[in-house]
């Protein structure tokens, strides 16, 4: 899958847990994430209802010892009526969404899975030997 980008592990860092933390600017969705860990790897759920695998990008940053969950959602079925429309009910976001997880220790990121489908991502970053 070709949506993980990678940067260079620096200096090892560890963090006493797994801390999540909410998008960059104001416009930016907080997507429900759900993350948990094995012995051998740490596994992340995130929802992405309305998202195509192309709009997503996962960036694991080994010297921040930190995995960046971003893309956007877009709404675009009816464009005749988008121009003039008066909400009834309005509980969808259709917008960029940002998601930032810092990693309870270092990560293999070659070794690293990602998989999507009916709208959830799935991760398993497995940790490096120690």
């Amino acid at each position: 899958m070709g949506i993980f980008s990678s940067q260079k592990r620096g200096q090892e860092q560890t963090a006493a847990y797994t801390k999540i933390e909410q998008g960059e600017g104001k416009d930016c969705l907080q997507i429900k994430v759900e993350a948990y860990q094995t012995a051998s790897a740490l596994v992340i759920m995130a929802e992405v209802p309305g998202c195509d695998e192309e709009n997503i990008d996962i960036v694991i940053d080994e010297d921040a010892n930190t995995v960046v969950i971003r893309g956007s959602r877009t709404f675009c079925f009816f464009e005749d009526v988008d121009h003039d429309r008066e909400y009834l009910c309005q509980e969808c976001a259709w917008n960029d969404f940002y998601r930032k997880i810092i990693l309870p220790r270092p990560i293999d990121a070659d070794s690293s899975e990602a998989m999507f489908e009916n709208g959830v991502l799935a991760l398993r970053l497995p940790y490096l030997e120690e």
